[in-house]
């Protein structure tokens, strides 16, 4: 991230708050999972109520399709 606050700081000049922002949004986005990390074989299994990261299933769309 060196490389980008540079630049951030650069945008930023003047506006401590803003480059604050900026990079705390980074460094949150750096540690996010994607509901695309998680198998797809476990996906099947899940049940209402379950959670990917930040999503909760709620009640399945349908049914059908490739059994794995």
């Amino acid at each position: 991230m060196s490389v980008r606050c540079g630049t951030i700081a650069g945008r930023c000049a003047g506006r401590p708050d803003l480059q604050a922002q900026i990079q705390a949004m980074l460094r949150a986005h750096e540690g996010a999972r994607s509901a695309l990390d998680v198998s797809p074989v476990v996906t099947a299994s899940l049940q209402a109520g379950a959670r990917i990261g930040a999503y909760e299933i709620v009640d399945a769309l349908g049914a059908g399709g490739m059994d794995i």
